[in-house]
């Protein structure tokens, strides 16, 4: 379990840190021209972008390792000669 931990740690902080470099290039996280904002109006700063996309990596990324090793693994094609 710690491995798959270890996993989503560095999804989460992979993510984190493309998300706040691009975002230190001026870039609006809304794309287009538009900035981004939630349902009250307000503006979304770096931070709550940053925190949002790692959060999902941290997620990605232990699921990914968790179900990767429990997944069912081929041996090679069937059903053809050799």
């Amino acid at each position: 379990m710690l491995r798959h931990l270890l996993n989503g740690a560095l999804s989460f902080a992979i993510s984190v840190t493309v998300v706040l470099t691009l975002a230190g290039e001026g870039r609006e996280p809304g794309g287009a021209g538009r900035s981004a904002s939630n349902e009250s109006g307000g503006a979304w700063d770096r931070t709550d972008v940053a925190l949002t996309a790692g959060i999902a990596a941290f997620v990605s990324g232990v699921c990914t390792s968790y179900f990767g090793d429990s997944w069912p693994r081929s041996t090679g094609p069937t059903g053809g000669t050799d």
